[in-house]
């Protein structure tokens, strides 16, 4: 099933980038909900709110891209941490600079090295987030097994 959570969220962010979620579509939804639920970004242009969130959403997607990606190599790989590191992270810039091919074929859309660059830094982060989480899992794990016991 870890694989599968992969293949799921490559769809996802594939199905993302898209003509359905340009910015010619995505620009009102955006505006009715930000201004709805966001009455403090209203001082932001509609033009800047929607590129803010667009920013974030590659900052946010490709997070959890670098998380699960790092999840199964850490489940399914004897390599050590930092070599699974150094594995995964030429996979998601692979991976980013494909979707942003893909977008240049896709005539509402634009590639950009910018979207590369916020994809990789978003994978980064959510690689080092999980294995930041595994060091202190096993930290605590080392700590309860070393505790004398309670009385």
């Amino acid at each position: 099933m870890d694989f599968g959570a992969i293949v799921l969220w490559m769809g996802l962010i594939f199905s993302l980038s898209t003509a359905t979620f340009s910015s010619a579509q995505t620009e009102p939804l955006i505006t009715s909900l930000y201004s709805q639920l966001m009455p403090w970004f209203a001082a932001l242009s509609i033009e800047t709110a929607d590129l803010l969130i667009r920013k974030l959403a590659h900052l946010s997607e490709y997070f959890i891209f670098g998380f699960l990606v790092s999840h199964v190599l850490q489940k399914r790989s004897a390599l050590m941490s930092v070599r699974q590191i150094s594995v995964a992270i030429p996979l998601g810039i692979i991976y980013a600079i494909s979707d942003e091919l893909h977008q240049s074929f896709v005539p509402s859309r634009t590639a950009s090295a910018m979207d590369v660059l916020l994809d990789t830094i978003g994978f980064i982060c959510g690689s080092v987030c999980f294995y930041t989480s595994v060091l202190i899992r096993q930290a605590k794990t080392l700590h309860s097994d070393t505790s004398p016991p309670s009385q």
